[in-house]
Formats: C-alpha cells, sequence, structure tokens
C-alpha cells in the first residue's frame, strides 16, 4: 500500500511540473507541442506507416488526388524519438519569442498553418526544377516533420542587423544565422531533407519581404476574429497573447497599421468632443490637458446639465493621463531594450538539427 502511494505521489508531481511547464508556455506554441507530441504517439501506438503520411513530391505529381492531404499533415508527424526531440527543442524557444514578440496567439496560429501550406509547395517546385535538371534525388524523397516551419520562423526572427553567436564559435550577420544551420545540419545528417529545410528558408524570406501580403490577413480582418464572440473561449485562455503591433483587447494599438478604433476609447474620444485625423501614435481616446482646459473654458457651466457628467469627465480624464504616462513607460523600456539589442550580439541558444528526413 505505501509503494502504491509513493508511485501515486511520484506521478502526481511528475504530471504537476508537466502541467506547471506547460502553462509558461503561450497558447499556440503550447498547442502546436501538443499537437506534434500527440501525433507522434498515436502514430507508435497504432504503426502508421510512414509511407502513408509522408510528403513525396514524385506521388503528388503521379497522383494528387490521394496525395495532397500529405502536404499538411507530413508536417506534424515525426521519424522517431530523435527527430521530434531535436524539432521541438528548437520550436518551443522559437516559437515563443515570436508569438509573444511579434505576432500574437492569432497571427501565429495562421502564420503557421500558412507555411504548412507553402513550404511543401515550395519544396514541390524546387524538387521538379532539380529533377529536370537531374540535381539531387528530392523528386524521389518522402519528407516528414515540422523543422521546415521552423526553418521558416527562424528566418522571419533573425531577419535584422545584429549580429549572432554561432554555437559559440563565431559571430555571424543574423540574416545569415538560417543559412549556416542549414548547411551544418547537412553537413552532420545528410539524410535531412535540405529542400525541405531550404524551402522554410525561402518562405521565411518572401514573407520578410512583402511578397506574401496576398495571402495574410489585414490587421483590421484579425482584429474582428479576435473581438468575436465566437473566439471568446479561446481568447480567454491561459497564454493567448493579442497581436503587439495591433492590439485588440488592450487599449494600445498600432495607428500606422490601420485606421479601426477601440469603441471604448471611440465613446470617450466622442464624449470629450474632439475630432483629429491623426492621433501622433498616442494612446487611442486619450485627451491632452491643454485640449481639456480648452473644452472647459469653452463650454460654460449650464445649470441644466447633469453634475454628475463633471464627476465622471474629471474620473475618466485622470484614468487616460494615468493610462498615457503607462504607455509612454512602455515606449521608454522598449527602446531600451531596441538599444541593447543594437550594442550587445545576439545569442540564440536554439537551431533546429533534424527533421524531414528522408525514407
Amino acid at each position: 500500500m505505501d509503494q502504491t502511494n509513493s508511485e501515486d505521489g511520484f506521478f502526481k508531481r511528475i504530471k504537476d511540473k508537466i502541467n506547471g511547464y506547460l502553462d509558461t508556455l503561450p497558447l499556440i506554441t503550447r498547442f502546436f507541442f501538443i499537437l506534434c507530441v500527440t501525433l507522434f504517439l498515436i502514430q507508435k501506438i497504432i504503426q502508421i506507416q510512414i509511407l502513408s503520411i509522408c510528403f513525396s513530391p514524385k506521388l503528388l505529381s503521379m497522383d494528387f488526388i490521394n496525395n495532397y492531404y500529405k502536404m499538411i499533415i507530413s508536417n506534424y508527424f515525426h521519424l522517431n524519438l530523435l527527430h521530434i526531440l531535436f524539432n521541438m527543442l528548437s520550436f518551443i524557444p522559437l516559437g515563443t519569442a515570436l508569438e509573444r514578440n511579434k505576432f500574437g496567439s492569432l497571427r501565429f496560429f495562421y502564420m503557421i498553418l500558412l507555411f504548412s501550406i507553402l513550404i511543401p509547395m515550395m519544396n514541390f517546385i524546387l524538387s521538379l526544377v532539380a529533377y529536370y535538371l537531374d540535381i539531387g534525388y528530392s523528386y524521389y524523397s518522402c519528407s516528414i516533420g515540422f523543422s521546415g516551419c521552423i526553418f521558416a520562423l527562424l528566418t522571419i526572427h533573425c531577419f535584422n542587423d545584429n549580429l549572432v553567436s554561432l554555437y559559440g564559435i563565431t559571430r555571424i550577420p543574423s540574416k545569415l544565422y538560417p543559412w549556416a544551420i542549414l548547411i551544418i545540419t547537412n553537413f552532420i545528417l545528410p539524410m535531412t531533407s535540405f529542400v525541405g529545410h531550404l524551402s522554410g528558408i525561402l518562405i521565411g524570406i518572401l514573407y520578410m519581404n512583402g511578397y506574401l501580403n496576398c495571402f495574410i490577413l489585414s490587421e483590421r480582418r484579425f482584429c474582428r476574429i479576435e473581438q468575436s464572440n465566437s473566439l471568446n473561449f479561446i481568447t480567454s485562455q491561459r497564454g493567448f497573447i493579442t497581436n503587439s503591433n495591433f492590439s485588440c483587447t488592450s487599449s494600445f494599438v498600432d495607428l500606422g497599421s490601420s485606421t479601426s478604433l477601440d469603441s471604448n476609447f471611440t465613446r470617450l474620444k466622442r464624449f470629450f468632443g474632439i475630432h483629429t485625423n491623426n492621433s501622433g501614435g498616442r494612446q487611442l481616446g486619450t485627451v491632452l490637458s491643454n485640449q481639456l482646459e480648452q473644452e472647459v473654458v469653452e463650454k460654460p457651466f449650464n445649470n441644466n446639465d447633469n453634475p454628475r457628467n463633471e464627476i465622471s469627465c474629471d474620473s475618466n480624464f485622470l484614468q487616460l493621463q494615468q493610462q498615457q504616462q503607462q504607455q509612454q513607460q512602455q515606449q521608454q523600456q522598449q527602446q531600451q531594450q531596441q538599444q541593447q539589442q543594437i550594442t550587445s550580439p545576439t545569442v540564440l541558444k536554439y537551431s533546429p538539427l533534424i527533421d524531414m528526413s528522408k525514407i
């Protein structure tokens, strides 16, 4: 009995630690991590044949109807334990950084789904070109794994002018880091899919240069989707992050990317009677002190007016001042972080090592 209780306590502690670690991850990073691990366990338990889930350019060209779905599902299955281990160790810190600091949860989810389609398409095109040029055997390969998306995300993350440390050996320009990892991976593990990883890098470059904008939803559309009642269950989940550039559930938005206004601050703006075409990058709905004083001078108190409105104006103005101060503090912190990134070389502690193994 004591041994059984001790075993139950041990597994309970392990479960609590795992749940505690997963709770620290952003929602979509956690979702795709759990998805890949779950599919890997199902694959091993019911003995799914690799050829039935891997992506083959040759099979796709011969029989598109019966193989098109493999373009997507092959991204989330893995060959063996080492394969998924390396990919998840690479994806978790990379996905966490991008979801928190660049995309937000909803856009990050959309980007991974989009990359899961575009990367195999790029793989197919490159394989056809290699086949007709009689270069390599990628046309006959069968690829599987998540690191095509990992290379695309890595390219997006490194698309800046910083210096990064390459395994502590030397420092190279950040934009060259994915290419260095591509060459090193293919040198150490020659059975990995070079074309699959290359496709991820190319898709990342196309995205950062704006060539994929026709596939990207507008910021206004993301905002509407995020505010829809049907997504309340998802947006209320622990780890859900709003888009840092166009935050719909907070009071700060990127005014340069869209003219959409937050409804609460719009009502406040109309209440104070302020009409401006350009807010100059300040918080939506905020009222400058001189503007408020001018409003008070121009609008003398009327006996028919409700005194409660004056009290509510004062309280709203104080709240708006506090929010404006918070915004200025956040902007100063962001500027300090950017200066630190420029002055000090960035050290990337993750790198995809294995993926999309050929069968």
